[in-house]
């Protein structure tokens, strides 16, 4: 990133051919708009169809007994955290950490095949309870406190009985390779998520981020709270843009901090932007936030 000095004059001089676009953009309308990465279309099919080949050849051909021992235990586990059980929860980690252990001594290639296949009964038990509003036992087994989870973030909505989920098929794939990987608590060659994969997710976040919860009796005064709202997204676009470095990542810089108010470092973003893109899709979006930007730092001067 290019840090400015003397910032204001150098907006100024940019934005001197623009000096009606104040008349267009609301001053108290930061911009809703904002960039989401994209995932190539080609790779995740390709991806798609690889799990689901995996979850064929683990119905074809049994997992070996561990393999079968770990899946067992993360449905255990799954139960516990549904529940709310903390001391199952406990439990149930300890027994899995020692069971995954014994499976990748024996049988580590099972691991992507036994997670292709629990991956493919989440999505599905997901696909039936927004259907149905029935909660499964797969539902709660491979899925733990995630429908609780999604209430609570805004990611499940209802409307006269009707269910949506802001996640769709792919990113509920990916969610549930993400949360297979941290179950296991290491590393396991060939089962990281793929660039593709990571991008579903980011795609998926940025759009709904995780709100800080501020339901009665909730600890808003902890000092270890991770970042939320705007705040995470904005912690995120490095990492879209170290995936995708064609991703506009100053613009959705700008674009945030503009909704956070933060106008100086908004500007600065924007300015930046230009001078990396100054013919690219984005100019006059990027010099309309600019300008509201930079009206909006020099009237709390």
């Amino acid at each position: 990133m290019r840090h400015l000095e003397g910032w204001q004059a150098g907006v100024v001089a940019i934005l001197v051919g623009w000096v009606g676009v104040l008349l267009f953009v609301p001053r108290d309308a930061p911009p809703e708009f904002l960039p989401l990465p994209r995932a190539d279309a080609r790779a995740l099919a390709a991806e798609r169809a690889a799990d689901r080949a995996l979850a064929e050849g683990a119905l074809a051909s049994p997992v070996a007994p561990t393999v079968r021992l770990v899946g067992a235990q993360i449905r255990q586990l799954g139960t516990a955290e549904h529940a709310a059980d903390r001391r199952a929860v406990q439990m149930g980690r300890r027994a899995l950490e020692a069971s995954v252990a014994d499976a990748l001594a024996v049988a580590p290639q099972d691991l992507a095949r036994l997670r292709a296949y629990q991956c493919a009964r989440f999505v599905e038990a997901f696909d039936a309870w927004l259907a149905s509003g029935e909660e499964s036992a797969d539902l709660r087994e491979l899925a733990g406190p995630l429908p609780a989870l999604f209430r609570s973030q805004g990611w499940i909505r209802e409307d006269e009985g009707v269910r949506t989920l802001a996640l769709d098929r792919d990113g509920l794939r990916v969610l549930c390779k993400r949360r297979f990987n941290e179950l296991l608590e290491r590393p396991v060659a060939g089962m990281a998520l793929t660039p593709t994969e990571e991008l579903v997710w980011l795609r998926a976040v940025m759009r709904t981020p995780p709100q800080l919860d501020t339901s009665p009796g909730a600890r808003l005064d902890r000092q270890d709270l991770p970042p939320s709202g705007d705040a995470y997204v904005l912690g995120k676009i490095t990492e879209v843009e170290r995936l995708d470095p064609a991703y506009p990542g100053m613009l959705a810089r700008g674009i945030v901090l503009m909704r956070m108010q933060r106008w100086e470092a908004a500007t600065e973003a924007f300015s930046n932007h230009l001078d990396m893109h100054p013919d690219g899709a984005f100019r006059l979006r990027a010099v309309n936030h600019m300008a509201l930007a930079l009206h909006e730092a020099q009237a709390l001067r």
